[in-house]
């Protein structure tokens, strides 16, 4: 991994779980997260772990908060750019700007393959589990690698239809998971 352009967003992001960890409620399990210098690969698999239970708790406390019912279409902001979208109200919030803060660098190999592609990975498993009406409304302001990962994360086995929004009623189209194309 390239210590000098992934160390802050890790950094970021363990000091985000390690906060969160940290508050103390009735019934919260703490959990202590392996040196990452002493084993990456241990740390990367707990900080997963742990980052995989946040979500779903955000994401089922969200869904209770907004009462969504077996219809509800949830919306999801993806973006690589700082970006307000048009919906009244966001879902989830995929924000990877760390990632993407310079026009003219990516991230590297290390980084898709021991961050990002599995945070996709997770929040796919999470969507699959968690959204009935199996609709997503995504509003995606990313730099093109970022922007077709989605794509590739939520293949057709997921059973998840992307319901790109923010776009002129011309581009609206999807593909559903029978392969039939929707457009609205």
């Amino acid at each position: 991994m390239n210590n000098g352009q992934s160390a802050k967003p890790l950094a970021a992001l363990e000091g985000r779980v390690n906060a969160f960890l940290s508050y103390k409620r009735e019934g919260a399990e703490q959990v202590k997260l392996p040196d990452p210098v002493l084993d990456k690969e241990q740390f990367n698999k707990e900080l997963r772990l742990v980052a995989g239970r946040i979500l779903r708790a955000a994401y089922i406390l969200r869904l209770q908060r907004v009462g969504a019912g077996r219809t509800y279409e949830p919306s999801i902001n993806f973006h690589t750019f700082a970006y307000e979208p048009s919906a009244p109200s966001i879902d989830l919030d995929l924000d990877w700007t760390e990632f993407f803060e310079r026009k003219d660098e990516v991230p590297n190999g290390d980084e898709w393959e021991d961050i990002l592609l599995p945070a996709l990975d997770d929040v796919k498993n999470m969507l699959s589990a968690k959204t009935p009406s199996r609709q997503l409304h995504i509003y995606l302001n990313a730099r093109l690698p970022a922007a077709i990962a989605p794509g590739a994360a939520l293949p057709a086995t997921a059973h998840l239809v992307l319901l790109q929004s923010d776009l002129p009623a011309l581009y609206r189209v999807a593909r559903t998971a029978s392969g039939e194309v929707r457009h609205w």
